[in-house]
């Protein structure tokens, strides 16, 4: 009984930890990416967070409250501004600093307005990991770069 307790310890422990696939370079990021948009007409804000989690190198837990933050959040900004029906999105580009930093960002094209998304990618060596995804419906500053 002893060290059945000491092993759930453990593994509540060692699960708390994220350990996250790799994606080998900008391209498998970018399909990614391009996955987790296509999940977004089908299961809404939170399949494309579901598409990148496996990704991502946050715990369950992390990842569960960014993922809630932004229903909430997004739920909010529908209500305030008539989007209109999701008609489908676009790459607007890509972007990669260095050899560690790669950035997608992508448009949702609703009848009324788009809603920019934000893919980051980190590669501390050889691979690629989710450095963070957010959408942001204040697109003004994507048009003067």
């Amino acid at each position: 009984m002893k060290h059945l307790l000491v092993l759930s310890i453990a593994l509540c422990f060692f699960s708390s930890f994220a350990i996250a696939d790799l994606l080998k370079d900008e391209k498998a990021a970018s399909s990614l990416v391009i996955s987790a948009m296509e999940k977004l007409s089908k299961k809404g804000t939170r399949g494309v967070f579901e598409v990148m989690a496996p990704y991502w190198t946050q715990t369950k837990t992390e990842l569960e409250a960014i993922i809630s933050d932004s229903l909430r959040t997004r739920e909010q900004a529908l209500q305030q501004k008539k989007d209109g029906k999701y008609i489908g999105f676009e790459k607007l580009f890509e972007k990669k600093i260095g050899d560690s930093l790669f950035m997608v960002v992508m448009l949702e094209k609703n009848e009324k307005r788009g809603i920019p998304w934000y893919f980051s990618f980190y590669r501390p060596r050889d691979s690629w990991v989710v450095w963070s995804v957010y959408w942001n419906p204040n697109y003004e500053m994507l048009l003067l770069k």
